[in-house]
């Protein structure tokens, strides 16, 4: 799959992946019924049993952790057009002496980390780019505070920092990286509560979630110089029986709790000053048996859990507010023994990590006619993307959807300036009569439209788009206006070319897109 997304009909499904948790659209513009498949090749072989997987930022190369022997990282090269895997010379690459339960990549794509079961320590390698292939960094494997036994770790978006959680030990570690090395330095620990299995940091690093398996989940603000961590309050939060799996939605507003035991899957909003979790109406909602991990899509569009003992993915449409709604088809059939989930940078692809010794690619399936009616047994909610009160779901979420008459229709889009600088804090929407980027557009509906924010990578005489987040408009029919800070997530964009794209949505029904340039330029 294309990172330019440049490839026919898959382009329109992954920019629909993206915008509306999957409504495809043919060339017509009819809408079809969306569901995922695995690409052509799938599952791909990955001796030892995959028992967790990560895409590089660049979405090029997969890393899948070998916990059995051969025992190490394997790597492997994504095809952009295809989504096939093929395995890097040299894979596995020797970590833990018992081999890795865990891998993550740098944000920068410079480095891979990787730990396990009783190495007591974190394996640091540099990456490649050109290969795929791993080098130990100098000073690798890095001590850690107790026996070593690690299920997750986890960058942050700066990657100045790295958090390790030891289950036994009921310890979380923090570490800082240093850019140049990948070297480690342990800067800080604490007991973030019984038997900790998942660790993550919320997209503006400000905030760092533990799940443990002792019933509870942590939240923690974190000093980004000093790697000190500060308790939220009301933390550690009771969630569920044995709560293995955590994860931020890129946002940062929601977090996502997959309960092993309980087979369900909570929903929590965040609050963004104090970091206190509040849970969302409607959840949890049951998933197949022992959701051991799980992931969320680029825009935050999709939420993906592995069920090991159903041998399936369940993908679950996500709402603004945090609702959650099987998509059709979900969930999916996978090799025996799915550990591991993971969606690539665009958002398209998704990769599952299977004890079957393999890792099996998945990608939104191609259109093939239209869908005049929603699946059944969607739960009520309403179409990926609406806001409470829309036409495709009653207040609350509980009405039955409804396909509306015709689709939305974007036109006439127009910015200014077309060159800016980022407002100096807030979020995407810029307050003030002549802050940030002017967005004029007519809508023909009262839709909501997704703003997705590409920056344009240039290759020698080509230019690639790669996604860096999204937010949400609710549009009036006629004209639409707003002003766009330069900021997601938190943080400015950096200096440098940037595409947008809107794409609208109301019950179900999506438009075409409609996209412009602008440039961010340097902060005086």
């Amino acid at each position: 799959m294309s990172r330019a997304l440049t490839h026919g009909w898959l382009r329109a499904a992954l920019l629909g992946c993206v915008a509306t948790a999957c409504s495809l659209w043919g060339a017509s513009g009819a809408l079809a019924a969306p569901t995922f498949t695995q690409v052509p090749g799938s599952p791909f072989p990955a001796e030892g049993g995959p028992r967790d997987v990560a895409f590089s930022p660049s979405g090029g190369l997969l890393a899948a952790a070998i916990l059995n022997v051969p025992r190490g990282v394997t790597m492997f090269t994504v095809n952009s057009s295809t989504g096939a895997l093929s395995q890097v010379l040299g894979s596995p690459f020797p970590a833990p002496p018992e081999g890795p339960d865990a891998v993550a990549f740098s944000p920068s794509g410079s480095f891979v980390a990787a730990a396990g079961i009783e190495g007591e320590s974190v394996d640091m390698f540099s990456v490649n780019a050109a290969t795929g292939s791993l080098t130990d960094v100098k000073g690798s494997p890095f001590g850690l505070v107790g026996s070593g036994i690690v299920h997750s770790l986890a960058f942050n978006p700066a990657g100045t920092l790295l958090a390790v959680v030891e289950n036994l030990e009921n310890s979380l570690e923090v570490f800082s990286v240093d850019p140049s090395t990948g070297g480690l330095t342990l800067l800080s620990s604490v007991h973030p509560g019984e038997d900790p299995e998942s660790v993550a940091f919320s997209p503006s690093g400000e905030l760092l979630a533990t799940a443990n398996l002792g019933s509870s989940v942590s939240l923690f603000k974190v000093n980004s110089t000093t790697g000190g961590l500060t308790a939220v309050s009301g933390s550690p939060f009771a969630v569920g029986l044995t709560p293995g799996s955590v994860a931020f939605s890129p946002s940062g507003t929601l977090l996502a709790v997959a309960d092993e035991t309980g087979t369900r899957l909570f929903m929590f909003s965040v609050n963004p000053t104090t970091g206190e979790l509040a849970q969302v109406l409607g959840t949890p909602v049951t998933t197949g048996e022992d959701p051991v991990s799980l992931a969320f899509n680029a825009s935050g569009s999709l939420l993906a859990t592995t069920n090991d003992n159903k041998d399936t993915v369940s993908i679950y449409s996500v709402e603004a507010s945090g609702a959650l709604a099987p998509v059709p088809g979900s969930p999916f059939k996978t090799p025996p023994g799915p550990e591991s989930v993971t969606f690539d940078p665009a958002g398209g692809l998704l990769a599952v990590g299977d004890i079957d010794n393999s890792v099996a690619i998945y990608a939104p399936a191609a259109p093939s006619s239209p869908s005049p009616t929603p699946e059944p047994g969607g739960g009520g909610s309403g179409p990926p993307g609406s806001s409470p009160g829309s036409s495709g779901s009653s207040p609350g979420g509980g009405g039955t959807s409804r396909i509306a008459a015709s689709p939305p229709s974007l036109s006439d889009l127009r910015i200014s300036p077309k060159a800016f600088a980022t407002a100096r804090s807030g979020g995407p929407m810029a307050t003030g009569h002549k802050a940030g980027l002017l967005i004029d557009y007519s809508d023909t509906l009262p839709a909501q439209t997704t703003v997705l924010i590409y920056r344009v990578v240039r290759h020698s005489r080509h230019s690639k788009l790669a996604l860096v987040g999204s937010f949400r408009h609710a549009d009036r029919a006629g004209v639409n206006s707003f002003r766009f800070s330069g900021r997601l997530n938190g943080h400015p964009l950096a200096p440098g070319m940037y595409e947008l794209q809107l794409v609208a949505t109301l019950a179900g029904q999506t438009s075409s897109p409609l996209t412009a340039r602008f440039q961010i330029l340097r902060r005086v």
